[in-house]
C-alpha cells in the first residue's frame, strides 16, 4: 500500500508531474473530439468515405501492399507502370515506413491514423509544457497554458483533414531554443536539435520544411547574436538541411518524376486579419472577410482564449517596458530573434498576394526561378502557424513571469474556458462525425467486380480518366492485388502518366482493363475492345468476359447538359438548362470522338431560323460538314460525318435571335463507323 502510494506520489507530484498530466488531459481532450473508435487499429470504415482521408488510408495501403524498392518509400501500385513516394499521397510517411516493416505481423485492414491523432494531441500538450515551464513552477499554470496549445484551431482544424500537417508539436519543438537559448549552449545539443527537427519535418509533411526553416534561421540569429557564433549557425543549418535532404531521398522524394507547379500560388497565400478571423469557428466573433476562395489555407485563428491572453499580456508588458526600461533591454536580443521568425511567417504567409480583408494590397513579382522552387509549397498561407505559436508562447510567458501567480492563474483558467466555448460548436460537430461506428458501402454493386478481382490473369486497372468513384475502384484493386495507373497525389508528372495511357491504349494487354466515364462513351471506339456498362463505369478489355453482355454500337454515345457557365458567352446556366440571351453562344464541349457516322441531338425551346450552328475541332481551324435533318422549336437533330478520330469535337450555337433560346441537352450518338 505504502508503495503504491509512493508511485502515484512520484507520477504527481514529482518534477515530471507537469508532463503526465498534460499528456493524459490532452489524450482525453482528444476523445472528447474524436471519439474511441478511430483509435481501434482495425476500424478502417471511417478513412474510406472520400476525399483527403481516403487518399491518406489508400496511400498507406498501397505502399504496403508494394514491393520494397530502393528509395525504401516508393510505391509501385498507385501510378503504374512509374513509381511514386510516400511522401506523395501525405500518408505520415515515418508511420508508414514503420507499420510497413511490420506488415506480415498486422491484421490485412490496418490503421495508424488514429494512433497518429491522439499522439498529436498528446504531444502538442508535453512540449507546449516543456517550454512552458522554464517560465513558472506552478504545475496548474503550466498545465492551463498548455492546454491553450491542445485546442489550437489551426491544429484541430488539420486533424483528419490534412492529417500529417495536425503535427504541428513539431513547430513547438523546433520553437524551444528559441525562447530557452541557454539549455542549448552546447554545440552538439544544438546539432542534434537541428537534426531532428530535420528528420521529423521531412518524414511527417514536407510542408513543416519551410516552417521549421524559418524559425531555426531566427534560432541561428539569436545564437549570433548573443554567442558570436556565425560558424556554429551555419554549421547547425547545413546540418538542418542535410538530414531532411538524406530523408526525402531515402523516402524517394527526389526519385519519383513528380512536378512543382504554381497553381494556388498566389490564391492560398494568407489574409492579414488571419490572426483574428475566425472563418466560421468561433461562437465570439464574426468571420472577416477573404481576398477570395483559396485564403482558407492561411487560417490562423488563435481563439477567443489566445486573443484575450493577448490583449492582457500586451499591456502588461507595455507597463513593465514603461517602468523598467534597462531591464527590459536585457531580452532586445531574443525579441528580435522572436519578430525575425514572426515577421517572416507573416510575410512568406501572405506573399506573393499580400491582401487584408478583400481588399489586395501588393503582388510581389517573384522572378521565374523563385516561383518555380516555391511552387512546391504553394500554399503559402499556411505559414502562418510559425506565428500562431510565436504568439501563443509570447503571451503565455509574459504572463507567468510578470503577472502575479494568483492572477496569472486566474487569467490563464478564464482563457482556457473561453478558448473552448469559443470553438466548442465545432467540436461538437466533430464528435458527431467521428464519434460513431460508420460501415463502409461501396458503390461498387455488381458481380462484375469479384468475377474480374479474383481473375490473377487481369494485373492493371487503366484510368483513362481518374472516375469519380476513383477511391472505392482503387480500394477493390489494391485488395485484389492489382495495380492502378494514376491516384490523387499531393504532386503529379499528368504528362508522364498521359503517356502511359496513350502507351497502353496503342499496345493492349490482355493483363489490362480500362476504366472510360460514361459522360463520353464514343472515344471507347477507338480501340478494338469489348467494353461492359459496370455501375455506371465504361469497362474495357482486350477479350470478352464470359456471362456479362458487352456494349452495342448504339449504346455509344456522350451527353452534355451543361453547368457552372462553362463554354458559355452571353447567356447564364440554371437547374434546368442553359439560356442563351440575343447574340449569346455556346460552345465546346471538346468532346473526342472516333471516325464515323453520327447523330447530333439537341433538345430546349425557342429555336428557330436565327439559332446558327456550326461544328468544328482544332481549335475552331476545321469545319467539319453536317445536315440538319429536323429543326423545330423543340429540337435540332443532325447527320454528322467525321472522316477521321477527333480529340476536341465542338458544337457551337449562337442566338441571333431577338428573343433568349433555351438549351437542355446536347447528345452525340454513334450511328455507324
Amino acid at each position: 500500500m505504502k508503495k503504491g502510494k509512493e508511485i502515484l506520489y512520484g507520477l504527481f507530484f514529482s518534477n515530471k508531474a507537469v508532463f503526465w498530466i498534460t499528456g493524459i488531459l490532452a489524450a482525453i481532450i482528444f476523445i472528447s473530439i474524436y471519439g474511441v473508435h478511430v483509435l481501434n487499429p482495425t476500424y478502417t470504415d471511417w478513412l474510406l468515405g472520400g476525399g483527403d482521408l481516403s487518399q491518406h488510408y489508400l496511400g498507406w495501403v498501397a505502399y504496403r501492399k508494394s514491393s520494397w524498392h530502393f528509395p525504401i518509400g516508393m510505391i509501385d501500385t498507385l501510378s503504374y507502370p512509374d513509381q511514386i513516394s510516400i511522401i506523395f499521397t501525405d500518408s505520415i510517411p515515418c508511420l508508414a515506413v514503420f507499420f510497413k516493416i511490420l506488415s506480415p505481423m498486422l491484421p490485412e485492414g490496418f490503421q495508424y491514423f488514429g494512433l497518429w491523432g491522439i499522439m498529436c494531441f498528446v504531444l502538442q500538450g508535453i512540449i507546449a509544457a516543456r517550454i512552458l515551464k522554464n517560465y513558472s513552477d506552478n504545475r496548474i499554470l503550466v498545465i492551463g497554458g498548455s492546454l491553450l496549445f491542445v485546442y489550437a484551431p489551426v491544429m484541430i482544424w488539420r486533424m483528419y483533414l490534412h492529417t500529417a500537417l495536425a503535427g504541428q508539436w513539431i513547430l513547438l519543438l523546433g520553437l524551444e531554443p528559441l525562447l530557452l537559448r541557454k539549455k542549448f549552449l552546447e554545440g552538439k545539443r544544438l546539432y542534434l536539435h537541428f537534426a531532428v527537427i530535420g528528420v521529423l519535418s521531412a518524414s511527417i509533411h514536407i510542408y513543416f520544411l519551410p516552417m521549421s526553416g524559418i524559425i531555426l534561421l531566427s534560432v541561428c540569429l539569436l545564437d549570433i547574436l548573443y554567442e558570436k557564433r556565425m560558424k556554429r549557425s551555419l554549421y547547425a543549418m547545413a546540418l538542418y538541411l542535410a538530414s531532411a535532404c538524406f530523408i526525402i531521398g531515402i523516402l524517394g522524394g527526389f526519385s519519383s518524376g513528380v512536378t512543382a507547379y504554381s497553381g494556388g500560388l498566389t490564391s492560398n497565400s494568407g489574409n492579414l486579419n488571419t490572426l483574428f478571423n475566425p472563418q466560421g469557428w468561433s461562437c465570439i466573433y464574426q468571420a472577416l472577410p477573404l481576398y477570395g476562395n483559396g485564403q482558407y489555407e492561411g487560417f490562423g485563428y488563435l481563439g477567443a482564449g489566445n486573443i484575450l491572453l493577448l490583449l492582457v499580456t500586451f499591456i502588461v508588458l507595455v507597463g513593465f517596458v514603461y517602468k523598467d526600461k534597462e531591464h527590459a533591454k536585457r531580452y532586445i536580443k531574443t525579441v528580435m530573434a522572436m519578430l525575425l521568425a514572426f515577421i517572416m511567417s507573416v510575410m512568406v504567409a501572405a506573399s506573393p498576394l499580400i491582401t487584408f480583408g478583400e481588399h489586395k494590397i501588393l503582388e510581389i513579382p517573384y522572378p521565374e526561378f523563385i516561383i518555380h522552387v516555391w511552387s512546391i509549397f504553394r500554399s503559402t498561407g499556411r505559414m502562418i502557424w510559425v506565428a500562431v505559436y510565436l504568439v501563443e508562447l509570447a503571451g503565455c510567458a509574459v504572463c507567468f513571469k510578470l503577472v502575479n501567480k494568483r492572477a496569472a492563474l486566474i487569467l490563464i483558467c478564464l482563457c482556457v474556458c473561453i478558448q473552448v466555448y469559443d470553438i466548442h460548436k465545432i467540436l461538437d460537430s466533430k464528435n458527431e462525425t467521428f464519434n460513431q461506428i460508420v460501415e463502409y458501402r461501396s458503390g461498387l454493386k455488381s458481380d462484375f467486380w469479384d468475377t474480374v478481382g479474383t481473375d490473377s490473369e487481369l494485373k492493371h486497372i487503366v484510368y483513362v480518366q481518374l472516375p469519380d468513384n476513383a477511391y472505392a475502384l482503387t480500394d477493390w484493386a489494391l485488395k485484389n492485388g492489382k495495380t492502378v495507373n494514376q491516384f490523387y497525389i499531393a504532386r503529379s508528372n499528368e504528362e508522364k502518366a498521359q503517356e502511359n495511357i496513350t502507351h497502353s491504349l496503342s499496345e493492349l494487354s490482355t493483363e489490362d482493363i480500362f476504366i472510360f466515364p460514361s459522360s463520353n462513351t464514343l472515344q471507347c471506339m477507338a480501340y478494338d475492345m469489348d467494353y461492359y456498362l459496370v455501375d455506371d463505369q465504361i469497362v474495357g478489355h482486350k477479350g470478352a468476359f464470359n456471362g456479362y453482355e458487352s456494349l452495342k454500337l448504339s449504346d455509344f454515345y456522350a451527353v452534355w447538359t451543361f453547368g457552372r457557365n462553362k463554354h458559355l458567352g452571353d447567356g447564364e446556366d440554371t437547374a434546368d438548362g442553359r439560356i442563351l440571351y440575343q447574340n449569346g453562344l455556346s460552345y465546346g464541349p471538346y468532346w473526342s470522338a472516333p471516325k464515323g457516322n453520327y447523330e447530333v441531338e439537341i433538345l430546349g425551346d425557342g429555336f428557330s431560323e436565327n439559332t446558327e450552328i456550326v461544328i468544328y475541332s482544332e481549335g475552331g481551324s476545321v469545319y467539319h460538314e453536317f445536315q440538319i435533318v429536323r429543326k423545330t422549336e423543340k429540337d435540332v437533330i443532325i447527320s454528322l460525318l467525321l472522316e477521321n478520330n477527333v480529340d476536341d469535337i465542338e458544337i457551337v450555337i449562337t442566338n441571333s435571335s431577338e428573343n433568349s433560346i433555351k438549351l437542355n441537352s446536347i447528345k452525340l450518338i454513334m450511328v455507324s463507323q
